[in-house]
């Protein structure tokens, strides 16, 4: 199968295909999970399979179009196919919609010319068999895998009758003007560039982030002039964490509102709570820290003018629902006269970086921050 050949190079120089998880953890029937969605020709990641919205170009609501969509919505592994030891899989909706009828089952599935794929229900002449709800999963090189179907690992989707591709269609039904929603279809050819990649989740081993909490870590005392090698990003324990769907909920965490602890100079933290667009903020200049697996070295020099100063680099505490705790290191870093002093602001709003005395705004202040002289920026000031 040529079409994958060309995607093959890209794919396997990908360190996290690969997790070393121990034991694979192989699909099952009645499984509940998730389907992320990948570009093949890059693999990035663009959404969920989704089910809770229709592409609104058939009058019967209860045809919805599967769409790739940011909001996490899990389906079911239904009984067609055989995920555990071969490699084909249906999905079905694990709730109903409300305009859908209760006593029917939903298949994603093509039932029309043009392929779009719809949640259909089995009265229908389009699911009848197993031929018209399965797919086949495909790996990476273009084969049918044995020995069942693996969780956290890519797969190119095929139906099984019409012998087409998942592919994203953004031009596709009316899904073009949904936010961040692609349309999905099905015919598409071997080589064709909009064949989506995607990988199943199981639902039961998320952890989903739930406590955020963000420091200026002391790193060292400068003693005279020095290069100083600092690792940034997140080298996971977890497995779990190696996930997208973990990074993503850190993401949406962190945006919600997340706690910013400070040394109170006398003794213990103090803690403020970063919320509304500071948060926000922050979750998209720093998403890419804890959507790594590993960690790198980046290097600063600091001059003679320099010794005595203490340097400080800014990290993230990350607890999830499964207990883990996972520390994600950024590339911030900071320069105080010594230990006894931390940066007064989040990282990226001192108003004079890397010394973070005076910060952009009062929200961006350390907790305590006033009582050891930090400054705000005056107003009247133009700061570029």
């Amino acid at each position: 199968m040529a079409v994958h050949a060309s995607f093959l190079p890209f794919l396997v120089s990908l360190p996290w295909l690969c997790r070393g998880r121990g034991a694979p953890r192989h699909v099952q029937h009645d499984d509940e999970v998730l389907v992320e969605v990948y570009k093949s020709t890059d693999m990035t990641h663009t959404g969920m399979l989704g089910y809770m919205q229709s592409c609104k170009d058939h009058a019967d609501d209860d045809w919805p179009h599967v769409c790739a969509y940011a909001p996490r919505k899990s389906l079911k592994v239904g009984m067609y196919g055989d995920p555990s030891t071969l490699a084909s899989i249906s999905l079905v909706l694990p709730e109903q919609e409300p305009s859908a009828d209760p006593s029917k089952i939903y298949y994603a599935s093509p039932c029309n010319y043009d392929g779009t794929i719809q949640w259909s229900h089995g009265d229908n002449n389009c699911i009848t068999d197993d031929d018209q709800a399965s797919w086949d999963l495909h790996d990476i090189e273009g084969n049918l895998p044995s020995g069942g179907l693996i969780y956290d690992t890519f797969y190119f989707m095929r139906h099984h009758r019409w012998e087409r591709w998942l592919g994203g269609n953004n031009e596709g039904p009316g899904c073009g003007h949904e936010v961040n929603m692609t349309c999905l279809n099905t015919n598409w050819r071997d080589s064709d560039p909009s064949k989506v990649a995607i990988k199943l989740v199981n639902t039961k081993a998320i952890c989903d982030a739930m406590n955020v909490t963000g420091w200026w870590n002391y790193y060292v005392t400068l003693v005279g002039p020095a290069t100083e090698s600092l690792t940034y990003g997140t080298q996971k324990e977890h497995s779990e964490s190696k996930t997208e769907t973990w990074s993503q909920s850190v993401t949406i965490s962190v945006s919600g509102g997340f706690q910013y602890s400070s040394p109170s100079g006398a003794g213990g933290d103090v803690q403020v709570q970063v919320s509304g667009t500071l948060s926000h903020s922050i979750s998209e200049a720093y998403s890419d820290t804890w959507s790594t697996s590993t960690q790198e070295t980046f290097s600063e020099t600091f001059p003679a003018n320099d010794t005595g100063m203490s340097v400080w680099q800014f990290h993230f505490n990350i607890t999830d629902t499964c207990k883990h705790v996972e520390e994600a290191k950024t590339r911030e870093y900071a320069l105080t006269p010594n230990k006894l002093h931390p940066p007064c602001c989040l990282p990226g709003y001192g108003a004079d970086a890397p010394f973070y005395t005076t910060c952009v705004t009062g929200e961006s202040m350390a907790p305590g921050g006033k009582s050891r002289g930090c400054k705000v920026l005056q107003q009247t000031q133009v700061f570029v």
